[in-house]
């Protein structure tokens, strides 16, 4: 990692309490593992997380957090400079917390949500927590990207959905203020990157196998058949479910990379593909107050299996003929609000499209590709689809 940045902002955010700025609110930042150690883990051994960072907020609510890739132990980032964490925030009463993953890139940190999605410029992600409502905002995907194309968060049967029916996507759990302190209390609140003495994880022999996870809808007409393509290397952005006693809720996501590929094409109908992944069990030594979370643990299976939708119908549309092929393998792909169906409760589902991962069509006549960002166009639109001319 030595031609990366020595040091940068990682991330950034503001706490409020019922829209007011908090001022001194204390930010903590716990990373996990990686994606190969937790997968080696056997039953019930522990996971040993480390805090990397702890910030404050100034008097406008606002805060940053700076990782310095070189210092973090090598057992927290993955091959792809990949770093799973935890952010925790509380003022004097409450507290909050979000899992997400950061990616490490040569001009300085960004969201692995982010770069799934195929944007070109990194930049820390920004998060905001509200510890009175509970309300919560990313910019990995924020409400003007919604606004612009209504088609990045979606139903099961690829359908808009408003950000208030999907679990977890603008809130996240809120609890009374009592994990941060045995955290700072351990380690006081200097810089630097500390493991934890208290309050471990544990991965339990409980597992979830082979759940699907919503990963595109390929629609296509006789005259444009459809191919969808999953290639190695692909980042998919599952889910975390956490318990704090309270029943479950969605608490953010954690990105994992595909080591295999698949794909299924001659596609005439309205299909929505599905992945099979499995989930992991993991409880704490501080008990049940301190979280007990459902994390994603392994990507089993690629184009698994599908499901007939309804077709979608989009205005914005360009008629093309015989010998016309298009492959859409740039722009964002679709967050499934609900895409992975856990026992407890359903959590977000989203991976990206790169040059191994795609929609193509082949035509053989004349047929219509439509697309859901009317303003940005089909490179940016989070769906392309076909339809009969």
């Amino acid at each position: 990692m030595s031609s990366l940045v020595l040091a940068d902002v990682a991330l950034t955010g503001t706490v409020h309490n019922h829209s007011e700025p908090v001022d001194g609110a204390d930010i903590v930042v716990i990373a996990w593992p990686n994606q190969t150690i937790l997968e080696s883990l056997g039953d019930d051994q522990r996971v040993e997380t480390q805090v990397v960072a702890t910030s404050k907020s100034d008097s406008s609510g606002a805060f940053s957090v700076t990782l310095d890739p070189e210092r973090l132990p090598k057992e927290l980032v993955s091959e792809t400079g990949q770093v799973d964490v935890d952010v925790i925030v509380a003022d004097k009463e409450r507290e909050a917390e979000r899992s997400l993953s950061l990616l490490v890139r040569p001009e300085g940190w960004t969201s692995a949500e982010v770069v799934a999605s195929a944007t070109d410029a990194a930049s820390p992600v920004d998060l905001g927590f509200d510890l009175g409502t509970g309300a919560f905002q990313s910019s990995a995907v924020s409400a003007d990207d919604l606004a612009t194309d209504p088609e990045l968060l979606s139903d099961e049967e690829g359908l808009a959905l408003s950000a208030a029916d999907a679990p977890g996507f603008d809130t996240t759990p809120l609890t009374e203020r009592g994990r941060i302190d045995t955290i700072l209390q351990e380690r006081g609140t200097d810089s630097g990157i500390t493991p934890m003495e208290e309050c471990y994880a544990i991965a339990t022999n409980k597992y979830q196998s082979q759940r699907k996870e919503s990963f595109a809808i390929a629609q296509g007409v006789t005259n444009a058949k459809a191919k969808v393509t999953q290639g190695s290397g692909t980042s998919h952005s599952l889910g975390v479910a956490v318990s704090f006693g309270n029943g479950w809720k969605g608490s953010g996501s954690t990105t994992k990379t595909t080591s295999s590929s698949a794909s299924q094409g001659g596609i005439a109908t309205a299909r929505r593909y599905y992945n099979r992944v499995k989930y992991r069990y993991y409880t704490n030594t501080c008990g049940a107050s301190h979280g007990v979370r459902w994390r994603p643990h392994s990507i089993q299976e690629l184009v698994s299996g599908y499901v007939l939708v309804s077709r979608l119908n989009y205005s914005a549309c360009r008629r093309h003929d015989a010998g016309y092929t298009y492959t859409k393998n740039r722009g964002r792909n679709t967050t499934y609000g609900s895409g992975v169906d856990l026992a407890q409760i359903n959590v977000s589902a989203q991976s990206g499209y790169n040059t191994d991962t795609s929609l193509h069509w082949d035509f053989t006549g004349g047929a219509k590709l439509c697309w859901s960002n009317r303003s940005g166009g089909r490179e940016q639109s989070a769906r392309v689809v076909a339809k009969v001319a």
